[in-house]
């Protein structure tokens, strides 16, 4: 057991048992900080969610009219409003993500990248709607707004050491969610073939019963983005942005497009594979 300096003092002192009283006191103090902090931050992150969603709802109000596209202002600042909303739900549910690790002298906090983050998920449900609805220009500009908070997101984590496990887990929870989400509402308007959309749902199928597997075997894992994983999602991002922006016509080559977005999603599938497997290997006994 490691004693602050004021215990071991008082322990020599006047005995043990007043540094176990010191070090007892500490710690109530230091999980009463930490609970205050944790709930500093899951309010920042809420309020994030709202402001951020009201600030696009207007904006997208402002963009649709200039755009002659009036009959869309009313829905997307509906639906902007609505993803803030369910953005405010999910990290209300998730607000033990905010908790610092255990033995962790840091505190609780929202950062800039976790904003982003949360900003991601804002997005995803005007996005949707504005392909739903053939606004193809307006889902355009929010997707690209959307892709950029990813882009974001990692270079603010790495360079201002914002690292927890709130950003470890939401954010490929919110590529998976955004990605998905897009590329059903191009294939429900016959913008993707169905066989890459398959691929993309293999991708994730796999994603997910492989973390779920290797998590009931090992416990918690490292979720940490991979070289392929960033260059498939490169082209995804580039892969949709030109679908909307050539709809509703189709885009250049379009077998050149969708074979390097169904390569790029058989490829992810193979390297999960290896990686899965790896793991698998480490958490045998006697492997090393």
């Amino acid at each position: 057991m490691m004693f602050s300096g004021r215990a071991r003092d008082a322990m020599r002192r006047r005995g043990g048992s007043a540094g176990l009283r010191i070090l007892f006191a500490e710690s109530l103090r230091d999980a009463a900080m930490s609970r205050r902090a944790e709930r500093r931050a899951v309010s920042a992150a809420v309020r994030v969610a709202c402001f951020s969603a009201v600030i696009f709802a207007v904006a997208g109000v402002a963009f649709a009219r200039a755009t002659g596209a009036a009959e869309m202002a009313l829905p997307m600042a509906v639906w902007t409003l609505a993803g803030g909303v369910a953005t405010a739900l999910l990290v209300a549910g998730t607000a033990g993500l905010f908790t610092a690790a255990p033995g962790s002298p840091a505190r609780a906090t929202l950062g800039l990248a976790n904003a982003l983050t949360l900003l991601r998920f804002t997005l995803v449900a005007p996005a949707v709607v504005l392909i739903g609805n053939g606004a193809f220009r307006a889902a355009l500009v929010v997707y690209v707004v959307l892709a950029l908070t990813d882009i974001a997101d990692g270079i603010v984590a790495r360079r201002r050491n914002q690292t927890g496990r709130f950003g470890a887990v939401m954010d490929p929870v919110g590529d998976v969610v955004s990605t998905f989400a897009v590329f059903t509402a191009l294939l429900a308007h016959g913008l993707v073939p169905h066989w890459v959309y398959v691929l993309l749902c293999v991708r994730y199928a796999m994603l997910l019963a492989g973390f779920i597997g290797l998590f009931l075997a090992t416990g918690p894992l490292d979720v940490n983005a991979t070289p392929a994983g960033k260059i498939v999602g490169v082209v995804q991002a580039c892969g949709a942005a030109l679908i909307l922006a050539t709809a509703p016509g189709q885009p250049p080559a379009p077998g050149v497009l969708f074979a390097f977005l169904g390569l790029g999603f058989a490829s992810i599938v193979g390297s999960q594979v290896v990686l899965g497997w790896r793991h698998v290997r480490r958490a045998q006994p006697g492997k090393r």
